[in-house]
């Protein structure tokens, strides 16, 4: 079902690991609910704080702009994006590589942790 379905295909390994990690401990069926969504909700904020260190990302902007992105639609500006960075800014150079990385990981983490989950 997880190969089938493209909207799954970017949750794939997380629900597999859920499943190796968690399904031999439940055994009552309401508590997989529960037990799925502390789960999720520790996955994504793990993947939120490593992407915020490994970006040098102010958290605060970052949710901001994941919160604007997932409203409109509309993947962040370049601008905007370059805002969230700490510390010293890139050079004219830099600008536009690090922002298509950066704004390509945000895009990829609302796909994974938010679009078509409901926790």
């Amino acid at each position: 079902m997880l190969d089938g379905q493209v909207s799954l295909r970017s949750k794939r390994e997380l629900i597999k690991k859920f499943i190796d990690e968690n399904m031999k401990y439940i055994s009552d069926s309401d508590d997989l609910t529960d037990q799925f969504t502390k789960f999720w909700t520790k996955e994504k904020n793990k993947a939120f704080s490593t992407l915020c260190t490994e970006e040098n990302l102010s958290a605060e902007k970052c949710r901001a702009i994941i919160d604007q992105y997932i409203y409109t639609s509309r993947e962040p500006l370049r601008d905007d994006v370059l805002d969230m960075l700490l510390g010293k800014k890139p050079g004219v150079r830099e600008r536009k590589p690090l922002a298509q990385r950066i704004i390509s990981r945000l895009t990829g983490f609302v796909e994974t942790f938010i679009n078509g989950i409901d926790v």
